[in-house]
């Protein structure tokens, strides 16, 4: 008997894959590269540098996604990274990404329900978001950054929400997004201009791959 076709394995190993899959095995795999340059090689800031494409897509799938869901596994891990901290003699805060998910998935409907009613209040939502980066960086990873990510994969979801706005809206809000993205997180990293541009280079395909993502099934 095939391992997927034993009934206690199938919830584990499905035979499909989803387009969520494999945008998430990228993220994952771009999330482990950055870990490593975090915990074991902190001064070359290349692998830092490859990680920065990682965080966008998983707050992206937050916002595209239909659930709000804040189960048991989440607040768990929440919990037990903070406690890991606390073990090794690591700062608490800023709490760890978990802690920003959280925050994403509590306001997004909130924050997209105010931003599109108007081109005006989409931009107002936009740079209170942006405004508050900063000391929302004192409390959780990434401030509120990821909140616009979030924003866009929301967009993504439910294009005919936006009939209403100028054309492409979602297309410069995203632009202005990375941009000010790239610039923050060169900011807080120090990177030089060649480490930019080739975070830049690699932001550009995945920004590609968020406008592009269907929810799809590979046999």
């Amino acid at each position: 008997v095939e391992p997927c076709d034993h009934p206690g394995m199938r919830k584990f190993l499905p035979p499909d894959l989803t387009s969520y899959d494999l945008f998430k095995t990228f993220a994952l795999v771009t999330m482990v590269v950055d870990h490593v340059g975090y915990y074991f090689l902190p001064e070359d800031l290349w692998l830092r540098a490859i990680g920065r494409v990682s965080a966008p897509v998983w707050f992206f799938l937050i916002g595209y996604a239909n659930s709000r869901d804040l189960g048991e596994k989440m607040w768990g891990g929440l919990i037990l990274l903070v406690a890991a901290n606390l073990v090794v003699g690591l700062p608490v805060f800023p709490l760890n990404i978990l802690a920003t998910m959280i925050f994403i998935r509590l306001v997004i409907d909130l924050a997209m329900q105010r931003a599109i009613r108007s081109y005006e209040t989409l931009l107002g939502v936009s740079l209170i978001a942006v405004f508050l980066v900063i000391p929302a960086m004192n409390f959780w990873e990434y401030g509120t950054a990821g909140l616009l990510f979030a924003m866009y994969g929301a967009m993504r979801r439910h294009p005919e929400a936006l009939g209403h706005l100028p054309r492409n809206s979602d297309t410069l809000f995203i632009a202005l997004v990375t941009v000010f993205y790239l610039g923050f997180q060169s900011a807080v990293f120090g990177f030089d201009r060649v480490q930019a541009l080739c975070i830049a280079m690699g932001l550009l395909p995945v920004i590609g791959w968020m406008a592009a993502f269907r929810p799809q099934t590979y046999p």
